[in-house]
């Protein structure tokens, strides 16, 4: 299985149960990048959207790019309404676009699918002098574990929630990198 894929199976239960990005992450993406109606951004792995909207609401140009097909569809429908948004089904190694075309670049949990050596010289080629890249890291390693531990650990991720009165309280990190291009 490529797993890259791991997310593309079940886009609407992946969209309503995955955690949200607080706000503040954005505030200083957006901050640091000075994004706005003038400037282009590339969203690498878009995934459900879950963090489109506050690049959206700047009014730049957005172009996003997701591998998995059912889940670029989501996003088309999720963020429809925005005339300054484009997906292309396609993975960032595959994507054709000019050098210099960029002043953001951002991935909130897709980057670390794509080989160093490729996805930071991509990177580099695309943004234009000036240009930020904004990283966000968090974790699903369980998602690519073989299929009986995967069930395995998830039964019993259920049986201790429920045996807590079907609550779970989630405190997540959340790692924002940000460089800029000389």
């Amino acid at each position: 299985m490529d797993f890259r894929l791991a997310f593309n199976e079940d886009e609407a239960n992946y969209d309503k149960w995955r955690p949200s990005y607080v706000p503040e992450l954005f505030d200083e993406i957006i901050r640091y990048s000075g994004i706005d109606e003038t400037k282009q951004a590339l969203e690498i792995g878009i995934g459900t959207g879950q963090a489109t909207l506050p690049i959206l609401q700047t009014k730049c140009k957005l172009t996003a790019i997701e591998l998995g097909r059912r889940l670029a569809e989501y996003s088309k429908r999720k963020h429809a309404s925005f005339s300054n948004f484009q997906v292309v089904n396609i993975d960032f190694e595959s994507l054709c676009a000019d050098s210099n075309t960029f002043d953001l670049i951002y991935s909130a949990t897709a980057f670390h699918w794509i080989p160093e050596e490729v996805g930071y010289t991509k990177v580099f080629e695309l943004l234009k002098s000036g240009g930020f890249l904004a990283l966000l890291n968090t974790y699903s390693d369980h998602r690519t574990l073989p299929i009986n531990i995967k069930a395995g650990l998830e039964n019993g991720i259920t049986t201790a929630i429920n045996s807590f009165g079907g609550i779970l309280h989630v405190y997540d990190t959340m790692d924002l990198y940000l460089a800029q291009k000389p």
